[in-house]
């Protein structure tokens, strides 16, 4: 299944910033990036995102969650 318009556009901006700051961006940047006021719909997009095979999520310290682009690795 191919990706939404939004998923593409969620999917571009994550990977500008990621080269912009040399790590994942935080769910609040994408938001930030995106122009969206609702970091649960940002979330939603990036698991669709990690269940296609487009974005990794990583477990980190403490619980936090990182995703990185599935082409990066």
């Amino acid at each position: 299944m191919g990706l939404t318009l939004r998923q593409a556009e969620v999917l571009k901006a994550f990977r500008l910033l990621q080269r912009e700051t040399g790590r994942p961006p935080t769910i609040r940047e994408l938001c930030r990036k995106l122009g969206l006021a609702s970091t649960r719909t940002v979330h939603d997009h990036l698991e669709a995102l990690e269940g296609q095979g487009k974005l990794v999520r990583r477990r980190g310290a403490r619980g936090s969650q990182a995703f990185s682009s599935a082409e990066a690795r």
